[in-house]
């Protein structure tokens, strides 16, 4: 009874009890760094006027847009409105310091304390809100009076102020004159103290209770502040006045960084990269302003004058264009500064990351009202806490010019019209009045979505990598094959080792050949024969089934090269370098000894590698493999050192054309099928060359042959084009050096060998030494554009300059790298001119010289190595400036004949025999990585070099020693060694190169597999890619329409350059298209590059005078085509997914109706020119743009519109001080099938000022186009129709959104860039979008690494309804990546997207059980006639069902133009049903 009682009172309580109100929000309190991470985001509610009590809203009621944060800490900020703040700020100090937009905040707080009339106002009161010439405002208010106002402007804004009545322009002009210099640093030290001292003048009203002081003090540096703290500590007329302190600065860094002399920005020229002031110098010279004035000021608030309610410490506001780059690491050494030395009284304020938040435009990189507002409110709340009665509500309501539109309207012509000089002080002029709302309890706080975006930017260069095989393995495959060939190659090792151990320790017996020559001739690409007597066999570590007698061998004048015992002991047994005795005579070197070069030449080939992986971003950003390339002429000069030591030691008798034949014999083969097998590989992935590069690269022609003369792009220029770089295996080309040195020996060798003394040696060996630093005085000496890098501007593959054509003659040409071969035949005459004799003592000082050659040379090479990048000093170093280092490298392990032999040489005895790999090693290199079954070289522990090793193993054995003995045997047969034969044997071998050039030719005729039109790239993606059943990657036909184009181009182009289609250099990127029903509408961006320079006469603003400078002028032609059909099912849109093949393209033309105005009726072209003028090398950059680019097809209705970017047509658009930038527009009307109609081109006008605008996703809304102009935040603008009399779209209403897992990966990484892509779709299909069964839009947006412009591609789905705010992002798509023409980063660039149902086998979509296809149908045969699909696993006959997909276009590269067909099932896969996208780790590249 007793508990049932109880029970029955628990339950009535609980009955009739009320309801539990939602807990209340918490108040966020002071704290050292202020809580400004989460999310703005506005509401559509009822406001009771006089509660302020916000209820949902109903249809038929009156509604406002209410604004809340929210907050990742859990809190909210109480809304401080005007007469709170009034009584807050009464009887106390508010000191600002920064330049424009603190004094935006300090107009905009003083307005918010006056009642009656603005305090504060630019036009009124004569001052400007530009950073500049504004120094000092100091102004008293009292009950919301202004009793004391007092405005200090720089001398000079005064003079130009006298012109501004008689013209405006002129005062302009004037101003802009004035700002150069106008803060230097010694200006600024005696000209600010003396402006901020007036803020103790006598007639400053004293201090009372009810007054309030606002004052600004200029600063654009950090050193400007400290001048206004210690006018602060100096002042004694508000003594009993509580003060405040606010900063906020950075941005002029950047803008006097950027700038150019007598430009706006010209404050302090001595920070101008102009100058010579690079990044890092400008972020060491911010960061030490700033860590004195940071340890001023925190004496000052914690100590001093501003103790009792602190400073707010902040960082630099935050507009759209500063999301990467310099912009976004400017804050960060404050922040970390901060993050030591904040407390409650030293706060620090992250005001880029509360701006960032806040989901509005900027006005000219000034913050809006609205974002002004919040700002305040954050600083308030740690100084007003217990000082005023705290406002219910914690969301907002605005009332006046708030937002950016707002602002815009209020002010036309950017404020000049009112009389202002900016928009931005226009806009703070107006009021803008803050009110809180009580939210209702389901909105009372809302925490922002978790989670973060999570790039790799390594996931394109992987599906490269993938797709880029002959065969996609698997995972399993792809461990099992590592661990094979590691075990395949530590068993041969330990097999080669214990052979060559046991051989070394018997006799020679008469009936076993020779011990092998293992010199690294072979390796250096050369025959053993130079310096081995049995040379023939360098596989002799095995007893061959036939004798040879060495007088029968060519090249038997030598005896084996080797370290030996006593000569006169021969039944000793041989004795390793390790094991005997310094002094001893089994460790003196005599002329016969075998140079242990092996190891060397080995590593020397494995950095080659590594340098080539290098750049190709396969390996980590370690400055020591960029320098791989170096060991490259290294070889040139051991091949000059090896030839001429053995010539020196026994001459041989034959002809020049037979010593480049017998050295030939020994590197071709392998070569050979090195060229056969990359051809093989390279057209099965769909790479073709030119005839002529296949047959000289057989003959070994390719560092100096010419190509074909037709195929010469350079412009007129009158200069060939060389065909070194468009090889297909390029890192030869030291081969056909070799070839021209061997023929060219025995005549260089006579010259060497008059060389007598050691002296005249050096001499010579100096001068080569020096021969190479030309390459770096020259330029410096005729003051070259670019200096030491003027290479640079070569494009790998593209010769259209007279700077190509040098480039590539410098890089391969054997003119340039004779040097380097005569060294090392200078290095061996050296050697054999210091040999000691057995009657001469050894010098001590020579005999410690040869033991510190190889260490000291090793160790200058890799303080080199690692000093940084080779960037400017590529090209010296390719031509040989190291050869001192890489000489004493070579000369240290060859040792002199007649001293011990140097340390290193004994310690590389033992594993000596592995220089018969490096040939191997360096020809493969290429081979082996398009065969590496893992996606990266560094993967595995590096396990591709030992893979690479492996196989070098193998082509030697099966490959290079067997070709060998053939050719010895060929050579030996008796009928060719009668007397008429003996002398013109050795040209047998031409049939050889012969044979692959046929070989060559002939596979040209057949048709490979995956072939396509894209020319000389490194890596191609093939045709099709088929990841599952519902998503396929294919190669998109685009050059079809083109080649229709090319053959009838009298009829079919319109466009007014037809002269660059031809050009080696155009490409197909950024297709668009649309469909409509059964039709489709498809676009794309044609263009080609031209590149000249000249040296012409141009007058140079920032000198002030006219001079000689050289004009590089870069020429993008480029113009839109388009096409149409009326039957996409027929050209195979449908039926990609199930059949695999690639749609056809409908006929392309040139769009030649694009039209300026309506009243003109003027083409598109003639364009505002880009021009950057670099003072440091005087040099004139013009970027030039023939036509419209990046077109975006959409459907309003049945209305075709078509958005495009473009520089603006002269004469109609203001190209401004730079020549314009790149801007967005719209055509509307057009009609594909009639590319000649006349269309009027409109700019998109959504924007504040010109900067430069692309990567906007249109979408279609209730019958009205919409743009999302902007990801972070998500801005969505409204488009009107066309406005004839400004020719151009406005845009109407704005939304705001903000997704909190983007703007925490900004946070994170503040290099990156998120972008918009191609057009948004409408999905309603909510049984295929499981993880979000609502309606919604799909967009694509990028994000791009500033650093390495590598881009990573998302889908996002985001609301269907104003404010369109995102909901999801995807996992990254895995778009195939290719590197661009001008060499690069890989990249891929997503432009286009549209739903299109795919016909597709029912039993691979989950309709098997209604899908069947008859039920008698059991042979695929019959399957087929009736139009289904035999499924052979099943043995059963499906029907081909409708599927919806998604049709993704996008170009790899500037080549490859590809789509990615993916089933809406399978795409929402990619959405995991959390708004945090990816559970991909981030890679960071190269």
């Amino acid at each position: 009874l007793f508990f049932l009682h109880r029970g029955c009172c628990l339950y009535l309580l609980l009955a009739l009890a009320p309801a539990r109100a939602p807990a209340a929000v918490t108040t966020c309190q002071r704290d050292r760094e202020p809580a400004v991470e989460g999310s703005l985001t506005s509401h559509r509610l009822s406001v009771d006027p006089g509660t302020k009590n916000g209820t949902t809203c109903i249809k038929g009621q009156s509604c406002q847009q209410v604004w809340s944060m929210s907050l990742e800490r859990g809190c909210s900020y109480s809304i401080y409105e005007a007469p709170q703040v009034r009584d807050c700020l009464a009887g106390r100090w508010v000191a600002l310091s920064g330049s424009s937009q603190v004094n935006v905040w300090t107009v905009y707080l003083a307005n918010l304390l006056a009642t009656t009339t603005p305090a504060l106002d630019a036009r009124v009161h004569h001052f400007n809100i530009d950073g500049v010439f504004t120094e000092l405002i100091d102004v008293i208010i009292e009950d919301g009076e202004v009793i004391y106002r007092k405005v200090i402007l720089n001398h000079n804004k005064v003079e130009c102020e006298m012109w501004r009545s008689y013209n405006d322009q002129r005062a302009r002009n004037c101003e802009t004159w004035h700002r150069h210099n106008a803060h230097s640093v010694a200006r600024d030290a005696t000209q600010l103290p003396k402006a901020f001292n007036h803020i103790n003048d006598p007639a400053v009203p004293r201090h009372m209770p009810r007054r309030t002081r606002i004052t600004y003090f200029f600063a654009q540096f950090w050193d400007n502040v400290e001048t206004a703290v210690k006018a602060l500590e100096g002042n004694s007329n508000w003594n009993g006045a509580d003060l405040t302190f606010v900063s906020s600065l950075g941005k002029w860094y950047v803008n006097a960084w950027y700038c150019r002399p007598y430009q706006w920005c010209s404050t302090r020229p001595e920070y101008m990269m102009m100058k010579g002031v690079t990044e890092k110098d400008l972020m060491k010279t911010l960061e030490h302003d700033m860590l004195s004035a940071l340890d001023h000021l925190e004496r000052f608030c914690t100590n001093g004058r501003a103790s009792k309610l602190g400073c707010s410490i902040a960082s630099m506001d935050y507009c759209p264009h500063m999301a990467s780059g310099i912009w976004a690491k400017i804050s960060m050494p404050l922040r970390r500064a901060m993050q030591a030395r904040s407390t409650e009284l030293f706060r620090f304020v992250d005001v880029f990351k509360l701006t960032r938040n806040i989901v509005d435009g900027c006005l000219g990189g000034h913050q809006p009202q609205l974002s002004n507002a919040w700002t305040w409110q954050v600083f308030l709340s740690n100084i007003c806490m217990g000082r005023t009665v705290l406002s219910q509500g914690t969301f907002a309501v605005f009332d006046g010019t708030c937002r950016t539109e707002q602002a815009q309207q209020h002010c036309p012509n950017l404020g000049r019209d009112k009389g202002f000089h900016y928009l931005w002080e226009c806009a703070v002029s107006s009021p803008c009045l803050m009110h809180a709302v009580v939210p209702p309890p389901e909105l009372a706080w809302k925490h922002p979505t978790p989670g973060i975006v999570k790039v790799d930017f390594a996931l394109g260069l992987s599906l490269l990598k993938r797709s880029s095989k002959m065969v996609v393995h698997s995972r399993p495959w792809q461990e099992t094959s590592v661990l094979l060939a590691t075990v395949l190659l530590g068993a041969m090792v330990a097999c080669a080792c214990s052979q060559t151990c046991s051989i070394q320790r018997k006799h020679h017996s008469d009936h076993e050949l020779p011990s092998t020559c293992e010199q690294c001739e072979q390796t250096a690409l050369l025959s053993r024969e130079d310096t081995c007597e049995h040379d023939e066999f360098p596989n002799a570590l095995e007893p061959k089934p036939w004798i040879v007698t060495p007088t029968d061998l060519a090249g038997t004048n030598e005896g084996p090269e080797k370290y030996t015992m006593d000569p006169d002991s021969e039944d000793e047994d041989v004795k390793f370098m390790g094991e005997c005795e310094p002094g001893s005579a089994s460790c003196v070197v005599t002329p016969g000894d075998r140079f242990m070069l092996g190891p060397a030449c080995v590593a020397a080939s494995l950095h080659v590698a590594a340098s080539h992986f290098y750049s190709q971003g396969q390996l980590a950003d370690f400055p020591f493999f960029d320098w791989g390339f170096t060991w490259v002429p290294w070889f040139l000069m051991l091949s000059g050192f090896l030839l001429t030591s053995a010539q020196q030691r026994l001459p041989r008798e034959e002809t020049s054309c037979q010593h480049m034949v017998r050295h030939l014999a020994s590197i071709y083969p392998l070569y050979a099928v090195s060229v056969l097998l990359t051809y093989v590989h390279d057209r099965l992935l769909g790479l073709t060359l030119h005839k002529w590069v296949l047959v000289a690269q057989a003959w070994l022609l390719q560092a100096f042959m010419f190509d074909d003369p037709r195929r010469w792009s350079n412009k007129g220029l009158g200069l060939p084009r060389w065909i070194a770089e468009d090889a297909l295996q390029a890192h030869c080309w030291l081969f056909s050096c070799l070839l021209v040195y061997w023929l060219a020996f025995k005549c260089s060798y006579q010259v060497v060998s008059n060389f007598t003394r050691v002296c005249s040696v050096l001499i010579a060996m100096s001068f080569l030494f020096l021969l190479p630093w030309l390459s770096v005085l020259l330029p410096w000496a005729f003051s070259v554009p670019s200096g030491l890098d003027w290479g640079h501007e070569h494009i790998y593959g593209k010769q259209r300059t007279t700077v190509d054509f040098a480039v590539v003659f410098l890089k391969f040409n054997p003119l340039c790298y004779i040097h380097v071969f005569w060294l090392g035949m200078l290095l061996s005459r050296l050697r054999e001119l210091a040999m000691k004799s057995q009657e001469e003592s050894p010098s001590s000082c020579v005999q410690f010289l040869l033991h510190a050659l190889v260490p000291l040379g090793y160790l200058g090479l890799l303080t080199i190595f690692l000093s940084g990048p080779a960037a400017a000093w590529r090209l010296p170093a390719r031509l040989s400036i190291l050869l001192p280092l890489q000489a004493a490298v070579l000369i240290g392990f060859a040792g002199i004949p007649g001293y011990n032999a140097p340390l290193l040489a004994r310690v590389a005895r033992p594993i000596n025999f592995i220089e018969r790999y490096s040939f191997g090693i360096y020809v493969m290199q290429h081979l082996c990585f398009d065969i590496w079954p893992l996606e990266s070289v560094a993967s595995e522990y590096g396990l591709y070099f030992v893979f690479l090793f492996w196989v070098a193993v193998m082509m030697v054995h099966f490959v290079q020693i067997p070709a060998l003995v053939a050719w010895i045997t060929i050579q030996n047969a008796d009928f060719l060694n009668g007397p008429r034969m003996v002398g013109y044997k050795h040209h047998f071998f031409w049939l050889l190169p012969t044979a692959v050039s046929g070989l060559l030719l002939l596979a040209m005729h057949f048709d490979f597999p995956g072939r396509t039109d894209v020319h000389n790239s490194r890596f191609v993606l093939p045709s099709v890619y088929r990841t599952s059943d519902g998503h396929i990657d294919l190669r998109l036909p685009m050059s079809e329409g083109l080649h229709r184009e090319i053959s009838d181009h009298a009829s079919r182009i319109s466009s007014d350059d037809t002269s660059a289609i031809n050009d080696d250099d155009q490409s197909l990127i950024n297709p668009s298209f649309v469909f409509s029903g059964g039709s489709l509408v498809i676009a794309v961006h044609h263009r080609s590059l031209d590149i000249q320079h000249s040296n012409k006469s141009r007058w140079i603003k920032a000198n002030l005078s006219r001079r000689i400078v050289t004009v590089i002028e870069v020429t993008r032609h480029s113009r839109i085509l388009m096409g149409s059909s009326s039957d996409a099912k027929a050209h195979g849109w449908d039926d990609i997914l199930h059949t695999g093949k690639a749609p056809r393209i409908p006929s392309l033309r040139g769009w030649s109706g694009l039209r300026v105005n309506v009243s003109s009726l003027h083409p598109w072209k003639d364009l505002c020119i880009r021009q950057r003028y670099i003072e440091k090398n005087h040099t004139l950059v013009l970027h030039r743009v023939t036509g419209a680019e990046d077109p975006k097809l959409m459907q309003v209705g049945s209305e075709s519109l078509l958005a495009f970017s473009s520089y603006p047509p002269l004469g109609t658009f203001d190209c401004g001080p730079d020549g314009g930038r790149s801007q967005m527009y719209l055509a509307a009307s057009v009609v594909p099938d009639d590319v000649g109609a006349t269309v009027v081109g409109g700019r998109l006008d959504c924007e504040v000022e010109g900067l430069a605008t692309k990567n906007w996703i249109p979408f279609e809304h209730r019958g009205k186009l919409y743009m999302v102009y902007s990801i972070v935040p998500h801005v969505v603008k409204e488009v009107f129709r066309y406005r004839e009399r400004r020719a151009v779209y406005p845009c109407g209403l704005s939304y705001y959104s903000n997704f909190p897992p983007l703007l925490r990966l900004q946070a994170q990484q503040p290099g990156v860039a998120v972008r918009g892509s191609a057009q948004a779709l409408f999905v309603k299909d909510i049984n295929r979008t499981k993880n979000l069964p609502t309606p919604h839009y799909l967009g694509f947006m990028h994000i791009v690494d500033s650093g390495t412009q590598r881009y990573a591609h998302f889908a996002y789905r985001f609301s269907p309804e104003p404010p369109f705010d995102i909901v999801q992002v995807s996992t990254q798509l895995e778009l195939g990546v290719l590197s661009p023409q001008g060499g690069g980063s890989e990249f891929a660039f997503l432009s286009s997207a549209a739903l299109r149902n795919q016909r597709i086998c029912a039993a691979t979509s989950g309709f098997e059980n209604r899908g069947l296809c008859g039920t008698g149908v059991t042979m695929q045969h019959a399957c087929e006639v009736k139009g289904c699909c035999w499924v052979e696993a099943k043995k059963a006959c499906f029907e081909k069902v409708s599927e919806p997909a998604v049709i993704i276009a996008y170009s790899a590269g500037e080549s490859d133009t590809r789509a990615m067909v993916i089933t809406l099932a399978r795409l929402d896969e990619l959405f995991d049903g959390r708004p945090n996208v990816s559970s991909m780790n981030k890679v960071q590249p190269k």
